[in-house]
């Protein structure tokens, strides 16, 4: 008695600690295998396991073993789950529902689609976003240029500025005028004088 007291509390702890999970894809496409997969139950705890889809049984296995759908078809969309049948030593057990959808070619050439305008709004957001970059940078590139160059063309004389900047004019034009003048009233003299010498001496 006291014995199976121990077995009853041992299976109750080991119910617990186990779960059964079924492990599928929610979706494929037509011509594509599934594989379920029903985990978390070893085979000395078990006497059947059975696969169902829609509370239909699909296949019973005497131990733990995987359910393969070759090649999916439409008609294979479903929910899907597992069970066991547990010995003395475990509790029946039931997974979780896995929704599977299988899907047409339409829907994998729609699905190439979708994928391809993606991909191509994103190289085109890529392309701009570069080519903007590009721009700002060559304007900072040019406008600190510019910048550097313009101190320097303020810095240069204007030649026609300083060319009539003073009504006078200065002395030092002027004096060789003078100086000209003075030649030209010496050779005068000098004329004057050699004429007269010459006169008189006749």
């Amino acid at each position: 008695m006291l014995l199976w007291s121990l077995l009853v509390i041992f299976a109750a702890v080991t119910e617990q600690a186990d779960s059964l999970t079924l492990v599928a894809p929610s979706s494929v496409f037509e011509g594509d295998s599934i594989v379920l997969k029903c985990q978390g139950v070893q085979n000395w705890k078990i006497q059947k396991m059975t696969y169902h889809k829609d509370n239909k049984e699909l296949s019973v296995f005497k131990e733990v073993s995987d359910f393969v759908i070759q090649s999916a078809v439409l008609s294979d969309s479903g929910n899907y789950f597992c069970s066991t049948k547990g010995n003395i030593f475990s509790w029946d057990k039931r997974s979780n529902i896995v929704k599977i959808k299988v899907q047409g070619p339409d829907g994998h050439r729609r699905d190439l689609v979708t994928a391809g305008v993606l991909w191509g709004l994103f190289g085109v957001l890529v392309f701009i976003g570069v080519a903007l970059l590009l721009y700002s940078l060559f304007h900072k590139i040019s406008g600190e240029s510019s910048a550097t160059n313009e101190p320097r063309g303020d810095c240069r004389l204007n030649p026609q500025e300083f060319t009539y900047s003073s009504p006078i004019p200065k002395t030092e034009e002027l004096q060789p005028v003078y100086v000209n003048a003075n030649i030209r009233t010496l050779l005068e003299n000098k004329d004057s004088q050699v004429i007269y010498s010459s006169v008189k001496k006749s």
